[in-house]
């Protein structure tokens, strides 16, 4: 294995004051990252399970909700939000080196 397959698999120990701001950034995005991918399949399983068809159910009609504008809101700038302070922090992790 290669030292840079190695510094991938293992990340060393930062060493420079722009190595540990770099570091401090990918670390942070990751868990973000993380967080966002564990709260959105977490929610999916449950709306899976949730509102599966019954069989008991499925000839009635279901009553369909149509433009909430509190969920078009959310769901349209929270991922706006997330990318800006994304964005935010590695511009300023740039432009310290």
């Amino acid at each position: 294995m290669s030292n840079h397959m190695v510094s991938i698999v293992i990340p060393l120990l930062q060493i420079t004051a722009t190595g540990i701001d770099r570091s401090i950034l990918d670390w942070g995005i990751f868990w973000i990252v993380v967080t966002i991918f564990v709260v959105i399949q977490t929610l999916l399983i449950y709306a899976a399970v949730r509102f599966r068809q019954q069989p008991e159910v499925a000839a009635t009609t279901v009553r369909q909700q149509h433009h909430s504008r509190w969920r078009e809101f959310v769901w349209t700038f929270l991922p706006a939000i997330v990318t800006t302070v994304i964005l935010l922090l590695t511009l300023q992790t740039m432009l310290a080196a």
